[in-house]
């Protein structure tokens, strides 16, 4: 960049650097300014779909809204996209609309990702058995997923409940 280097791959590579160093913020807006120039449709939803676990990972819940909303309309079908979406819902804690994303991503399509998602939201509104449910498929699904595992954990905490928790975040 110092160079005059200003090309779309620059900021995307550059937003991926920050983004393995969890500066989830700088992340985003590096993704932000690769997505304001030109790159062929393949490289912008993809850079787009960075854009918008970087804005998860920094708590920008609405920008994450958005970016996966403009994913969604791009591939309808795609429940990477619609799961992020819901996690983006649930970091917003509007859980109702997470559900209504995931229940039927779940009835037409059964991931672990998906499960975990579900999981996740039941867990934030107290429903600790539905949560147990649908992390316990996950964690069949994928038993070395960490991110389950973390979740696993604070359930069997006693008391646990993510609604007193300022840890639980998506």
């Amino acid at each position: 960049q110092a160079k005059g280097f200003t090309e779309a791959a620059l900021f995307y590579h550059q937003g991926e650097s920050l983004f393995a160093q969890r500066q989830f913020q700088q992340a985003y807006e590096s993704f932000s300014k690769a997505l304001q120039l030109k790159q062929d449709p393949e490289a912008q939803t993809f850079t787009r779909l960075r854009q918008a676990e970087a804005a998860v990972g920094s708590n920008n819940f609405d920008a994450a809204v958005i970016s996966y909303k403009t994913l969604i309309q791009l591939s309808p079908a795609n429940q990477r996209f619609q799961v992020g979406l819901a996690m983006a819902y649930i970091g917003k804690k509007d859980f109702a609309a997470a559900m209504s994303i995931l229940n039927p991503a779940i009835a037409q399509r059964p991931t672990a990702a998906a499960h975990y998602a579900r999981a996740l939201a039941y867990f934030s509104t107290g429903d600790r058995a539905a949560s147990k449910q649908d992390l316990d498929l996950a964690i069949r699904a994928e038993p070395n997923n960490p991110v389950y595992r973390q979740l696993e954990q604070m359930m069997n905490q006693p008391g646990a409940d993510a609604r007193t928790k300022a840890s639980s975040k998506p």
